[in-house]
């Protein structure tokens, strides 16, 4: 959380601000709720499309409070905003090629989560470490 000034009262003096959250707090966030998802980690010939399109659901609707919640001046709403489009894009195709659209998805995401790893300075560990690795 950071204090954010939006004023100074007077004539006797008075400062007033305002508790906001880092990208960095955002971030962190983001790559908690990916740990646990489903979606991200089977392998593909085991899931069941409707607990994939499930979880994509629930992520989507995660990362539309947290841009909805964040300051338009936040730097992390651009990726937010991307990983947003690769879930409707999952969510668009998946009723015709079920196992290509969620090796995008997944392949998407994962660059996505390395890059907020990467940028905000945030450890994986787990599941989300074993993507990132087994990835290259």
């Amino acid at each position: 959380m950071t204090i954010r000034p939006t004023g100074i009262d007077t004539p006797f003096g008075g400062f007033s601000w305002e508790f906001t959250k880092s990208d960095k707090e955002c971030a962190n966030r983001i790559l908690k709720l990916m740990e646990d998802r489903r979606g991200l980690y089977n392998p593909q010939m085991l899931e069941d499309s409707r607990h994939c399109i499930e979880s994509v659901l629930e992520i989507r609707e995660f990362l539309t409070t947290e841009i909805q919640d964040n300051s338009d001046d936040m730097k992390i709403n651009n990726e937010i905003e991307s990983m947003r489009r690769y879930c409707r894009d999952f969510l668009n195709k998946e009723e015709t090629d079920f196992l290509l659209a969620l090796a995008t998805f997944r392949h998407k995401m994962i660059a996505s989560i390395e890059k907020l790893s990467s940028v905000y300075c945030i450890n994986l560990c787990g599941e989300l470490s074993d993507m990132i690795n087994n990835r290259y």
